[in-house]
């Protein structure tokens, strides 16, 4: 991960070198909206909570930048990943510009995850509405790799929450990171991935989960950190490298398509939230220091009511599913009582992470054996859904799987940044939200469901062993291999089968 985020951090302190030039967000995206995502437009029922789904990567990018861009008071963003690419400058130059007018802006970054410079985060840091921490911090910061080795059970725990906060009224929790591929705009493989907006009674839960890890001792300021110094000249590049990069960005495809997106050219308070009673399940900060087989930290055992009582079907999407012994006899256990379990992961082809795809092809045939419907994401071009809403397989460039959604008897959702692998349950930390919305549910399964015998292909088991069966053209194509995955990526997943590195996974 050649994550060098908040480059635009050098757009950053822009208050000491010249005047204010106009926020990104009205000139990227062209909000006509007033103030969007400003304190509930509608009123909502009982203590149920406003659920906006936002499945495009585009509209994702506008819903971030709005609520930057319209902030009164406070930011405050947890991010496991940050890139320095397009759409991270932009978001950075967002928030920036947001401190600039006076908002408090509080950023929380995974150090492994980011591994940002310090330069950037420390020029960040240092405007007076800014303040940065990293999470488990690496202590050797000038050899980031042989600090990690020598304090790698450590270092090894890591921070993988996501969520956006705006005045604690408005929050958008879900799987996507802060770069061009969680939000269609890289030019090689993006992501299918899947987040929220949410308003109500569940962002106060989102800023009590973000409080606890802001104020907990794996939270350590980067001024702390690190003992890198930046200097005018540091500041003065960065303006001009803000101003370049927006001006370079206003003529793209990309620019238009978000110019295009619902949330511009529509009022929020003609968009339509969902309504439903939702709450916030993450696993404690504290869980990075104590064992991993200790669960008295963790998410997962907050999900035991939802799951025992699932009746009929459980779907779960996760990009890197490893299930582990233990997780096929669970999943045997829900088919035998009766729950049609439902598996969306990512195939060989288009994963991004061979080691994961080969922990997980070893659980196939107990899988399937148990009765569980398999099902992995093809490696194909994605269809532009800017405007759209709900879960989609589709998106704007060849796609890889991120999304991290669970439906629960078509009423129940969780929607967040935890992958059922042995990393996610046992290693790092995790966040999401669970939502009753049948209504949510029904638009998330209806699109997963309309594209799935063309998107997937559905894993087998035969006489003479897996098969992958998808439909092309109308017309059943049966494959007796791993499907266009080339040698090179075969090869690795074999080697990495090979290796007893499953728990790191």
């Amino acid at each position: 991960m050649a994550i060098a985020p908040l480059l635009v951090i050098l757009c950053g302190n822009l208050i000491s070198c010249a005047s204010k030039p106009k926020p990104a967000v009205t000139r990227i995206v062209g909000s006509t909206n007033g103030t969007p995502f400003t304190p509930m437009n509608s009123k909502h029922s009982g203590t149920a909570s406003g659920i906006l789904p936002l499945a495009s990567g585009p509209k994702a990018f506008v819903a971030r930048m709005a609520l930057a861009g319209n902030a009164q008071h406070t930011l405050d963003l947890q991010y496991y990943i940050w890139h320095g690419d397009q759409t991270g400058k932009l978001l950075a130059g967002a928030v920036i510009q947001a401190a600039q007018r006076g908002v408090k802006a509080r950023l929380l970054l995974d150090d492994m995850g980011t591994a940002a410079k310090d330069r950037s985060l420390l020029i960040l840091d240092s405007h007076p509405n800014i303040e940065v921490k990293l999470f488990n911090p690496i202590s050797l910061r000038s050899h980031r790799m042989l600090g990690t080795l020598l304090d790698f059970k450590r270092v090894n725990r890591r921070m993988h929450n996501k969520s956006f906060t705006a005045d604690g009224k408005v929050a958008i929790v879900g799987g996507r990171n802060i770069g061009d591929e969680y939000f269609g705009a890289a030019d090689g493989m993006n992501f299918a991935d899947f987040d929220v907006v949410a308003k109500g009674p569940v962002v106060r839960e989102v800023t009590q989960t973000f409080e606890r890890y802001w104020n907990c001792a794996a939270a350590v300021p980067i001024s702390e950190v690190s003992g890198e110094k930046v200097s005018a000249s540091d500041l003065e590049k960065g303006q001009h490298e803000l101003l370049a990069h927006r001006e370079k960005m206003e003529g793209t495809p990309y620019a238009a398509e978000l110019r295009s997106s619902q949330l511009v050219t529509t009022p929020l308070s003609e968009i339509r939230f969902l309504e439903g009673k939702a709450v916030v399940v993450s696993d404690q900060p504290e869980k990075v220091t104590t064992r991993p087989e200790d669960a008295s930290t963790h998410l997962a055992p907050q999900m035991r009511d939802i799951v025992q009582n699932t009746k009929k079907e459980m779907i779960l999407v996760s990009p890197y599913f490893i299930p582990g012994q233990e997780g096929v006899e669970w999943m045997a256990g829900l088919e035998h009582r009766g729950v049609a379990v439902k598996v969306i992961t990512n195939s060989l082809a288009s994963t991004d992470v061979a080691a994961v795809h080969a922990g997980y092809a070893r659980y196939r045939e107990g899988l399937l054996k148990a009765g569980v419907e398999l099902r992995e994401l093809k490696a194909l071009p994605m269809t532009s859904d800017a405007g759209g809403s709900g879960f989609s397989l589709t998106g704007s460039s060849k796609a890889g799987l991120h999304a991290k959604t669970f439906v629960f008897d078509r009423r129940w959702v969780f929607v967040g940044s935890m992958n059922l692998d042995p990393r996610s349950l046992k290693l790092n930390t995790e966040m999401g939200m669970i939502i009753d919305s049948p209504e949510l549910a029904a638009q998330m399964l209806a699109r997963v469901e309309e594209n799935l015998p063309q998107r997937t292909y559905r894993v087998e088991l035969t006489d003479s062993g897996l098969q992958w069966t998808t439909q092309e053209k109308g017309e059943n194509v049966i494959l007796k291999a791993e499907p266009k995955a080339g040698f090179k990526k075969r090869l690795l997943s074999r080697v990495c089968s090979m290796l007893p590195i499953e728990g790191q996974l």
